[in-house]
């Protein structure tokens, strides 16, 4: 196939449109792989088929660090200053071999499956407290009711970050993640990113004064424990820059994109009354659920930009080094080829290989924490409420003007299950 450029009507970048995936598929029924311009004018090669998508994610030859990106946002009038080439310091989400395997080793002995799984409880019991607090019977927003409150709870208790701070840490995430291509926004990212990262190092500071290296037992959060790691292995573990800049990407990565998450598939459950009464009949099927929402609609649409090191054929298109290249993860989520009826939430869908975690070398750390998150959520709003149904028209759903996609509110009548009683649902 002849490579192509041309501007876009920038429908797929378009951040905050209620439904973006017609425009995804009209451009993968063009080509999967094909370069166009955004909206800021940079030229990009877009990734719209499954195949493509998975094989970018999986090849090293396209690297995260933003200054491989650089030469060419130069050519493009886009020069970029330090502070955003350094967004955050240095942390996974833009590290490449060998830095990255390093830095995921390193993470990953603190960040581990028994520490999330201890999080359960407290899971389940900040779910109860939040669904307890709303309207039993009536009108609700689960948005600001549930969706936004949860992560932000289960990030403090994670890191051990005080939950006082919460306000002020969503709001500077907040603006951290938003629309590269949006000129309105409250705050800058760049005034955010700033924010985020003086608070966490100076959290930082404060949990190492409180911490006894010869104690391998006192390090009740992750944060601590990634210190702990410091103090006792030195060299061999993070260094003080990359502690804090893990911090600091934890603490978006950990509550944004479950945020946005758990509004899009309690959109699914709230206009869909099968849904609903499956996961009220059989709870355990939350878990095949909650994978098939994350493909059908998930919060990241699209991947952090990478550039070719090197010549790269994918799609029957040459990128050539140099260039950018941007994955539209939820593009694949929705190709026919790999996903059979792929506009269509599938609740027996087994053969889910979707792309809403990433894939390769960057699939998200904190999968596990958000499937906690999302199962306990799911299906305690399932079982709490016997009525649970949009309160507005879907067309006057207010969509999040952002890098991720989400709701602003999602208003719902709800009604309380009459036998419910005093039983809580556990996954």
């Amino acid at each position: 196939m002849a490579d192509q450029q041309e501007p876009t009507d920038h429908d797929l970048f378009a951040d905050g449109t209620p439904d973006p995936y017609q425009a995804y598929a009209a451009f993968r029924e063009q080509a999967p792989v094909r370069r166009v311009i955004q909206p800021d004018g940079l030229p990009v090669y877009y990734i719209s088929g499954y195949a493509e998508a998975r094989a970018a994610l999986n090849d090293d030859r396209l690297a995260h660090h933003l200054r491989h990106a650089a030469p060419a946002m130069a050519a493009a009038g886009m020069p970029l200053d330090p502070q955003r080439i350094n967004f955050g310091g240095a942390h996974m989400l833009h590290a490449d071999p060998p830095e990255h395997p390093r830095l995921r080793k390193l993470v990953s002995r603190a960040f581990t499956a028994a520490r999330v799984e201890a999080l359960r409880p407290a899971v389940q019991r900040l779910v109860d407290e939040l669904i307890d607090a709303m309207p039993q019977h009536g009108e609700a927003d689960l948005v600001t009711a549930l969706a936004d409150p949860l992560p932000v709870l289960v990030i403090c208790e994670l890191l051990g970050v005080p939950t006082a701070d919460r306000t002020d840490f969503r709001r500077w995430s907040n603006a951290t993640l938003g629309s590269d291509f949006a000129t309105d926004l409250p705050m800058s990212r760049a005034e955010g990113k700033r924010l985020l990262r003086e608070y966490m190092t100076d959290l930082v500071v404060a949990k190492r004064k409180d911490l006894d290296p010869a104690d391998p037992d006192g390090a009740p959060d992750l944060i601590s424990a990634l210190i702990q790691l410091r103090l006792r292995d030195g060299d061999d573990a993070l260094t003080e820059e990359e502690l804090v800049a893990t911090s600091f990407i934890l603490l978006i990565a950990g509550q944004e994109s479950t945020v946005n998450f758990l509004s899009l598939a309690m959109l699914g459950i709230t206009t869909d009354p099968a849904l609903q009464r499956g996961l009220r009949e059989r709870p355990e099927s939350v878990r095949h659920l909650f994978e098939e929402l994350l493909r059908y609609d998930g919060p990241v649409q699209r991947s952090v930009i990478r550039t070719a090191l090197s010549d790269i054929q994918l799609g029957g298109v040459t990128i050539p080094a140099g260039h950018v290249v941007c994955v539209g993860l939820a593009a694949a989520n929705r190709d026919e080829c790999r996903f059979p009826e792929a506009a269509k939430v599938d609740p027996e869908r087994t053969d889910n290989a979707h792309l809403g975690f990433g894939h390769g070398r960057h699939f998200c750390l904190g999968a596990p924490l958000a499937r906690l998150e999302g199962h306990v959520a799911l299906t305690a709003l399932a079982q709490r409420f016997d009525v649970l149904e949009l309160a507005v028209a879907a067309a006057d759903l207010r969509w999040r003007r952002s890098f991720q996609r989400g709701l602003e509110s999602l208003p719902v009548r709800l009604s309380a299950a009459d036998a419910f009683g005093g039983r809580r649902p556990t996954t």
